[in-house]
C-alpha cells in the first residue's frame, strides 16, 4: 500500500479510537450521507489534450495541404502554391 493511504488509514483509525482492525466495527461508521455525497472530479486537461490533438491534427493536416499545395497533372503529384 503506498504510504501515504497507509498514514491516512492509519489517523482515521486513531480517530476513531481503534488500534487494529479488528476493532474496527459497523456503529463506528456513519454512513447517513454517503448517498447525498458529491465529489467534484477535477478535470484531466492532458487527457483533454491529448484527444483534442489526436482529433484535429490529421483535420489541420488536410487543411494545411489544401491550401498550400494544389495537384499537379503535369507530374502526377503535388507542387507548392
Amino acid at each position: 500500500m503506498p504510504n501515504f493511504l497507509q498514514d491516512e488509514f492509519e489517523m482515521n483509525m486513531r480517530l476513531l479510537g481503534a488500534r487494529s482492525l479488528k476493532e474496527i466495527v459497523p456503529a463506528m461508521l456513519d454512513t447517513s450521507s454517503i448517498k447525498s455525497h458529491h465529489v467534484s472530479v477535477p478535470e484531466d486537461r492532458l487527457y483533454n489534450l491529448n484527444c483534442a490533438i489526436r482529433f484535429y491534427l490529421p483535420v489541420l493536416s488536410r487543411m494545411l495541404t489544401f491550401f498550400f499545395y494544389r495537384p499537379s497533372t503535369a507530374h502526377g503529384g503535388f507542387e507548392e502554391r
